[in-house]
Parts: structure tokens; sequence; C-alpha cells
């Protein structure tokens, strides 16, 4: 699941054209700061390269970004690239971890605000198949996890 958030900016135009595989592209009127939270692999990292290869400043949110391969890989990446792209450490279940993670993302932004939030972040993983996990665990790991603190996190930055 994905949230897309815009945050104080009411002109920017989303438009959503289809790549040659038929995929959904989303594409801005201007240049903005977005943060994609969720980005070690997957959807989030493709859509964090992506916006960034745009031309669009990226703060690419994802546990332990600093030490594992998945953050050193985006911003060798980056650099190779020249993109506007950083990766922070973002803990999504974690208040301080996220407001740590914001406040770097203001100092990045070259206009001092972030201008969209795309809320990809999620725990995933689990290792039965859906219809044998308890529902305890379901609840837990679905429900106050990958739902929950997506809409508390989207409030965040406004």
């Amino acid at each position: 699941m994905c949230f897309v958030t815009s945050i104080d900016t009411p002109k920017i135009r989303v438009k959503c054209n289809k790549d040659r595989f038929g995929v959904g592209v989303l594409l801005f009127s201007s240049m903005l700061t977005i943060i994609v939270t969720g980005t070690s692999t997957g959807l989030g990292r493709d859509m964090a390269l992506t916006l960034a290869r745009q031309g669009h400043t990226v703060c690419a949110t994802m546990r332990n970004a600093e030490n594992r391969k998945e953050g050193v890989s985006m911003r060798h990446i980056a650099e190779n690239e020249k993109l506007h792209l950083y990766t922070i450490d973002h803990e999504v279940t974690d208040v301080q971890s996220t407001a740590q993670c914001l406040g770097r993302c203001f100092h990045l932004s070259p206009n001092g605000k972030i201008d969209v939030l795309i809320n990809n972040a999620g725990v995933g993983g689990m290792v039965e198949a859906v219809e044998n996990t308890p529902i305890a665990d379901f609840q837990r790991i679905m429900v106050r996890t990958n739902m929950a603190k997506k809409k508390k996190r989207c409030r965040e930055p406004m």
C-alpha cells in the first residue's frame, strides 16, 4: 500500500502516465522536495530513483540507511548520476526517528519545505501465508504498522 500526500503545495499538479509496460508513472509540474519512505527495495526504491532522475530533491528513507547495502547502493547511484537523492535513517514506528528524519529533510530541501510525502514503508516478509498468520500478528503488522502509522506520519510534516 502506498499513500501519496501533498504537503503545503496546493499548486502541484500530479499526472499519472502509463509507461511502456502499462505501469503508472508520477509526473509533477515543478521541481519538488519529496520524502519517500521504505526505499530499501522494490517500489519505494524505484520511486525514489525515478523522481530524483526527474530532477526532484528526494529524501529516501529506510532503516539503517547509513550502513545497509541498499543505502550504500542508492548513494553510489546518486553520486554517479549527480542526483539530489539523500538516504536517511528512519524507523516509521518510532516518533523520535520520524522527528529526526523530518528535520534532516527540511534541512536538505532547497526551499526549506517538504512538498510531497510518499508513505511507502511497511512491515512485510511474514513467514507464513496470510491465511495461516495469527489474527493478533496480522493486526499488529498490517493494521497498526502498515496503515495506522502511515496515517499519523502524513500529518507530522504539516
